[in-house]
């Protein structure tokens, strides 16, 4: 049985959904941490849970597939240092174009970790105004930020 729609149609759709997704978490996430900012003291951002649990959900995937990317690691070429091939790594996951995983894959792991640290960061200076949205972002983050530093660094 063969597949009916070509192998280049579906490596540029899973492009976009994988686009799509980051996209979505970079938005969600600034905004929640911006309103975090500037919120009146003691009045964290509130949001209802179908949108909570929407945005939690891509917060996993996005640190899921971010998780996954360091831990592949490509055998290693002549001459190429343990940071050099780590960060060829980043696009080993997503199952899209060849010529598109390695930048499709830094952007993922630079939106994840930005984020994360802002998240970390309002969690420390605003822990009266934080909201579920970006509790739920550091706290992941800190659960994923030792095995994936690890993962990196690992030859």
């Amino acid at each position: 049985m063969t597949n009916a729609v070509p192998k280049p149609v579906i490596e540029w759709l899973s492009a976009a959904i994988a686009g799509a997704a980051i996209v979505a978490f970079a938005v969600i996430f600034t905004l929640g941490v911006i309103q975090v900012w500037s919120a009146p003291s003691g009045t964290p951002p509130r949001y209802d849970e179908p949108f909570l649990g929407f945005a939690t959900a891509i917060g996993a995937f996005v640190g899921g597939v971010v998780a996954v990317a360091f831990g592949v690691k490509p055998p290693p070429l002549p001459n190429q240092t343990i940071l050099a091939r780590n960060l060829s790594s980043l696009g080993a996951v997503p199952s899209v174009r060849d010529e598109l995983r390695p930048a499709l894959g830094a952007v993922y792991a630079i939106v994840y970790v930005a984020l994360g640290l802002a998240a970390i960061a309002t969690l420390l200076v605003h822990p009266h105004e934080l909201s579920d949205l970006v509790k739920n972002l550091a706290t992941t983050f800190l659960g994923l930020a030792l095995p994936i530093a690890g993962a990196f660094f690992s030859s």
